[in-house]
C-alpha cells in the first residue's frame, strides 16, 4: 500500500506501473489459495484513489488542452537548425526558420557539440 501511495505522491505516471506489480502479486497469492489478498488489493486501490484526490492529482477536472498541450511545439529540425527571433541567428550554414506562435518552447540547438 505504501508503494502505491508513494508512487502517486511522486508522480501519477508511476501509479499504473506499480499497480501492475501489485496485481501480479495478488494473482500469485490467489494461485496459492490465499484469497484475502483480493480484498487487500481493493483496499489499496481505494486508499490510493482517496490519497490522490486529497493531494489533487486525480479528479481535478482540468483537461490537458487547457495547459497548452498541443499548442506549444518544436520544429523537427530544431536540433541542427534552431528557430530564430529578431536579430538572433544561431547557424551560419543553415537558413533560419521563422518562429511562429507557440513555437518558442522548442529551442534545443546542439551547435558545435556535434563536432566534438
Amino acid at each position: 500500500m505504501l508503494l502505491e501511495i508513494l508512487a502517486i505522491g511522486i508522480h501519477p505516471y508511476f501509479l499504473p506501473m506499480v499497480a501492475v506489480f501489485a496485481f501480479l502479486s495478488v494473482i500469485g497469492d490467489v494461485r496459492e489459495k490465499r484469497y484475502f489478498t483480493i480484498v487487500y488489493l481493493i483496499g489499496i486501490q481505494i486508499v490510493t484513489y482517496i490519497f490522490g484526490m486529497i493531494i489533487g492529482v486525480l479528479g481535478n477536472g482540468i483537461s490537458p488542452s487547457r495547459d497548452g498541450y498541443g499548442f506549444y511545439s518544436t520544429n523537427m529540425n530544431s536540433i541542427i537548425n534552431p528557430t530564430s527571433c529578431g536579430q538572433y541567428t544561431w547557424s551560419v550554414l543553415l537558413k533560419t526558420h521563422p518562429q511562429i506562435l507557440g513555437n518558442y518552447d522548442g529551442f534545443n540547438y546542439l551547435g558545435g557539440i556535434l563536432f566534438l
